[in-house]
């Protein structure tokens, strides 16, 4: 079990650890309630250094990524980020990633506990290539902050003008960090990344500088997952699932060319066959009996799969993701968990669920 690197100041703070994705992480500082509002109407900030961080150097890395991912990786500008999906053969998720270009290298960030398999990926499909792959999870630390004043949080804090979806390198109170800024899925996340050695130093210098930000665990920031739509591993990404099923469109170019996966894909946009898409559901009380992947019935015919499901729920409503057939399903419309508990009912939204 891995810990965090903030681990002796967590475990001040913190009121309650759970284990995430092979990591002990705080789970609650305050409230769920609490940490949950603060991401929603201002900014919150969270330890997600539990997520994967890679480094690809070598002369060939930028070509090999581009021929094996969704997106057109060669035409952002030398200081803009990327998000794109490595599929298989069958157009299923390997992972989705965040590529950020750095002077000599690119550094890409992962899913949780997903380094091996996705490294396992590239080697597999690496010949002749000039690349090298260094998982650096361990040795580097990720602090986020998240909600729609994140962005302007960010530039008082270090006296930039951040801009979205570009990568800023720079020193701050002597630690050199890497930062960027994603307005993806209907919210602001700006993340920062840093040494290892330097987390602590970095992390008290961040509540130093704003005294009083919320701090959120996990509970919350799946919560606020859930809520937005942002698809993880394990839930929406997934070998069960393709990148339009999983809300993952605005990290698919189809002017570029071939790919793996990229005939199914292709095909599955041309001809409009795409069959289930990603919505939320609002359940009014707590979810008994659900599992990862229970059925969601309309009546008595089965329509979709539940994805991911907060732990419990927040101001009184428990929201999830489903992966739903496009033809049987609208807004508005009330499912049911296929579970042996009592009879679960959520209503089908759009994103953020509100």
């Amino acid at each position: 079990m891995r810990k965090s690197l903030l681990n002796d100041i967590h475990e001040t703070e913190a009121k309650e650890f759970r284990s995430y994705c092979e990591w002990e992480m705080p789970a609650i500082y305050t409230s769920p309630e609490h940490e949950y509002d603060a991401a929603i109407r201002s900014v919150a900030l969270t330890d997600r250094s539990y997520f994967g961080r890679i480094v690809a150097s070598g002369r060939d890395r930028l070509d090999l990524l581009h021929r094996m991912s969704t997106n057109d990786l060669l035409r952002p500008g030398p200081d803009e980020i990327s998000s794109t999906v490595f599929t298989t053969e069958k157009g299923r998720i390997v992972d989705a990633v965040t590529i950020l270009p750095l002077l000599d290298s690119l550094m890409l960030l992962a899913s949780p506990g997903n380094e091996d398999t996705f490294t396992g990926w590239i080697d597999k499909y690496t010949i002749m290539e000039d690349i090298k792959l260094e998982v650096i999870t361990s040795s580097t630390s990720q602090f986020s902050l998240l909600g729609p004043q994140s962005r302007q949080c960010a530039a008082d804090l270090f006296g930039l003008d951040l801009i979205p979806h570009r990568v800023t390198k720079f020193r701050w109170k002597d630690i050199e960090l890497i930062v960027n800024v994603s307005t993806e899925f209907h919210t602001e996340i700006v993340n920062i990344i840093s040494d290892g050695a330097h987390a602590t130093d970095l992390w008290n210098n961040i509540e130093s500088q704003k005294p009083g930000i919320v701090k959120m665990g996990t509970i919350a920031y799946e919560g606020f997952r859930i809520s937005h739509g942002i698809p993880a591993i394990g839930h929406e990404i997934s070998d069960l699932f393709n990148p339009f099923e999983a809300g993952l469109q605005h990290a698919i170019s189809f002017t570029k060319g071939c790919y793996i996966g990229q005939e199914v894909i292709a095909r599955l946009d041309t001809y409009q066959k795409v069959q289930r898409r990603l919505v939320g559901l609002v359940f009014s009380h707590a979810v008994k009996g659900a599992r990862s992947h229970s059925k969601l019935m309309n009546q008595t015919t089965e329509v979709g799969v539940l994805t991911s499901l907060m732990e419990f729920p927040i101001h009184t409503r428990q929201f999830g993701t489903a992966i739903v057939r496009r033809d049987s399903v609208q807004e508005g419309d009330h499912l049911y968990l296929d579970t042996d508990a009592l009879k679960n009912e959520g209503i089908v939204t759009g994103f953020p669920i509100r």
